[in-house]
């Protein structure tokens, strides 16, 4: 479990979000359902809930992609839905989860997926109090997502970089002992899932 975790970065990524959605979500949800507010209660629950499915299934499947996309459109998303339910108290979540789809999905749909929400709460309105709250509200999503894509880009340049390095032999650019301890644990896997055979030469 341990080595997944340390050799792919996307699962490491999805899986502290789901440690997040356990240890931070689920206490809003029962507290909304404790004051009444069923509605909140039932968004926060189906947030957790998606959060956890997406989580088990990247574990199950090794599919980070869809599932980090995925991710990424269930947590702003809801934090959209919640932001329209619970009024200005809402608004607070927005900000983390745009940093978050940067990380879930690749830049072209985090930013679509930023832009919408917060287009979506603009349009809305309901969780900004006036207009030049809800400017400030813009602009600073926007400042928060362009500060996650350069960040974002540049941890995934550095670690595209650094597997680089460790690889790929410098002095003849072929793969070396590393590599091809990778691929026949992976050939040795797809071999027994799949009955296929194999031959090494």
């Amino acid at each position: 479990m341990l080595h997944r975790l340390q050799n792919d970065f996307m699962l490491s990524i999805i899986t502290l979000l789901g440690i997040t959605a356990i240890l931070g979500i689920s206490p809003f949800a029962v507290m909304r359902f404790l004051q009444g507010n069923m509605l909140a209660g039932i968004v926060d629950l189906s947030i957790v809930v998606a959060i956890m499915t997406g989580t088990a299934y990247a574990w199950m499947t090794g599919d980070t992609v869809r599932t980090g996309l995925a991710m990424a459109f269930v947590v702003c998303s809801g934090a959209v839905t919640i932001s329209i339910v619970v009024g200005h108290a809402g608004i607070f979540w927005v900000a983390p989860c745009l940093m978050a789809s940067f990380f879930l999905a690749k830049p072209v749909y985090a930013i679509t997926i930023n832009l919408s929400s917060v287009a979506v709460l603009m349009i809305h309105g309901g969780a900004l109090s006036s207009t030049a709250e809800m400017w400030s509200f813009a602009a600073t999503s926007i400042v928060v997502s362009i500060c996650a894509f350069i960040f974002a880009y540049r941890n995934e340049h550095q670690r595209e970089r650094l597997e680089h390095l460790a690889t790929i032999d410098p002095l003849t650019g072929l793969k070396n002992r590393r590599s091809m301890d990778e691929e026949l644990a992976l050939t040795v896997a797809s071999a027994s899932r799949h009955r296929n055979s194999y031959a090494l030469v």
